[in-house]
């Protein structure tokens, strides 16, 4: 044990007990562990802690990191890799996983199982689609890489494919790049090459539920649009809702924002149709409360990892 997976485990009681309070499902929020500008070795250090807390129990167990900056984290996911590799040496795992060209790892994996192009997940798992696979053997699974922060349309490209679920599409134009990135990627895989058909790329709308001008997200008046246009896109799949509220000045002061966002949801599910089961919100500050009005998945950084460090890429 070390002081970053005490404050880990303390995390996830927390965490667990607010699921309890709130009346949920154990199990039924999921965290992310918001690792941007911090190192490979930490990040590396809390999926072999986790591996060895879930020892070998469902999806829900798997570690999962939230990064913001494109440049970090690509070298970053490559880092961990290199670094959980001999866990896996003579069985399936990181080393063993070889995408083919134009595919990334998660693709590959993603293909493999028929559950990720159902549009299904299981009903014990907080996360829909390829966050319920085991990337590598039951022992020793992967880590999940999540997207959380502001995308810009020239990275659509990086992005597609190598994260699991992007939470930031915030606009159509947007949209339409991750659209042409996915079909980019779709075109280089023959069909059936993997058993399945090419997955859509799991996103979350996020919405400016505070209408701050400094501040992404589509306003919420807007989103009914979004997700009209995002639905006739192949390469994309909805999968739920994303806010950052408005910073909080005293205790309590976010959740009327986490309550319009799951207004917003019920409302958008009702007119727009398709199931939207992930509400990604609440942070260090404020995730208990946003587990008591019915987040999903909620995104933690400084109180498992420390003070945060300056960006790394």
């Amino acid at each position: 044990m070390s002081e970053l997976t005490d404050r880990f485990d303390a995390l996830r009681e927390r965490l667990e007990r607010a699921v309890l309070r709130a009346g949920r499902a154990p199990g039924s929020v999921a965290l992310a562990a918001v690792s941007k500008t911090y190192g490979a070795a930490a990040v590396a250090e809390l999926v072999r802690h986790q591996r060895a807390r879930s020892s070998g129990a469902l999806c829900g167990e798997r570690a999962i990191f939230g990064e913001s900056y494109m440049q970090e984290a690509t070298a970053k996911m490559a880092q961990v890799a290199e670094l959980l590799a001999h866990d896996n040496a003579g069985g399936a795992g990181e080393a063993a996983c070889s995408p083919p060209p134009g595919m990334r790892a998660p693709d590959l994996e993603r293909r493999r199982c028929p559950a990720a192009g159902s549009g299904r997940s299981p009903e014990t798992s907080p996360l829909p689609g390829p966050h319920c696979i085991r990337r590598s053997s039951e022992a020793h699974p992967l880590p999940g890489w999540h997207f959380i922060g502001g995308l810009q349309r020239r990275k659509a490209g990086d992005a597609v494919g190598r994260f699991e679920l992007i939470h930031s599409l915030d606009s159509l134009k947007l949209a339409v790049a991750l659209q042409k990135a996915w079909e980019k990627q779709a075109a280089a895989v023959p069909s059936g090459a993997y058993g399945t058909e090419f997955a859509p790329q799991d996103v979350l709308v996020q919405v400016n539920v505070g209408r701050e001008t400094q501040k992404s997200g589509v306003d919420p008046d807007e989103l009914e649009n979004l997700l009209n246009a995002v639905a006739a896109m192949r390469g994309l799949r909805v999968r739920g809702l994303m806010c950052v509220p408005p910073a909080a000045q005293e205790s309590g002061a976010s959740r009327p924002w986490f309550i319009l966002l799951r207004r917003l949801r019920d409302e958008m599910e009702k007119r727009c149709g398709p199931a939207l089961p992930v509400l990604s919100m609440g942070m260090s500050d404020d995730f208990e409360e946003a587990v008591e009005e019915g987040a999903t998945l909620v995104r933690v950084g400084s109180l498992i990892f420390g003070p945060r460090q300056r960006p790394g890429g």
